[in-house]
């Protein structure tokens, strides 16, 4: 999807989560299928498509199918699947995107760098498993942009 595609499907599913039928929609979001997209897509299979893709996609096949199945570090994964920001027909590599809900990414294997990939800023920083929790500061430069992160310790790891 690019830009424009993301924020109409993201629309589409926040108006039904805001309806009086969300609840019949969180009966019907899990699971794994369908794996990939189609405009043809229609109801329930629709709404978990797009809803996975916003909150649970990690890996990638290279015709774009979602993999549900792995969940581990970049580089640990099997041959057939990449992460989705290195997906090289990915129509928003020249949009900045800010994610989370992948502790696994290892912040700290990249130096410390939230720019896991060009555009790509990751957040998840592991405080659920006694990592950090992250906030991106962003500012724009008339040129580019200056981020830095901001982190603090959890060290009540996971303990209500």
């Amino acid at each position: 999807w690019n830009l424009k595609q993301a924020n109409q499907y993201a629309n589409e599913l926040e108006s039904v989560l805001k309806s009086d039928n969300y609840l019949e929609f969180l009966q019907h979001m899990y699971g794994n299928k369908p794996a990939s997209w189609s405009e043809d897509l229609e109801g329930w299979d629709r709404l978990r498509f797009i809803c996975n893709s916003f909150t649970r996609m990690r890996y990638v096949s290279q015709k774009a199918e979602l993999d549900f199945e792995y969940n581990g570090v970049p580089g640990s994964q099997p041959d057939k699947l990449i992460p989705w920001y290195k997906l090289t027909e990915r129509a928003t590599k020249n949009n900045n995107i800010i994610f989370g809900h992948w502790s696994t990414l290892g912040f700290f294997e990249y130096d410390n760098n939230l720019e896991i990939s060009p555009n790509v800023y990751a957040t998840d920083t592991g405080c659920v498993w006694g990592g950090k929790l992250t906030a991106l500061k962003i500012e724009r430069e008339k040129t580019r942009i200056e981020t830095e992160y901001i982190s603090i310790d959890c060290p009540q790891r996971s303990k209500p």
